[in-house]
């Protein structure tokens, strides 16, 4: 059986393959709240369009 290293954590808190593979790079998300979004519930930068302001 092959010895697979522990994921490691960078100083931005990105987590890697024992061999520097970047696992994941960026986790954030939000909840779309303008109703513009084609991705819903998903924000996909729609509001920009449309000129919503959270308010």
């Amino acid at each position: 059986m092959a010895f697979t290293p522990p994921p490691v954590m960078d100083t931005d808190g990105c987590p890697h393959e024992g061999d520097g593979e970047t696992l994941l790079a960026d986790t954030r998300m939000a909840l779309c709240r303008c109703g513009a979004s084609e991705s819903k519930p998903l924000c996909d930068g729609g509001h920009t369009e449309m000129g919503f302001e959270a308010g």
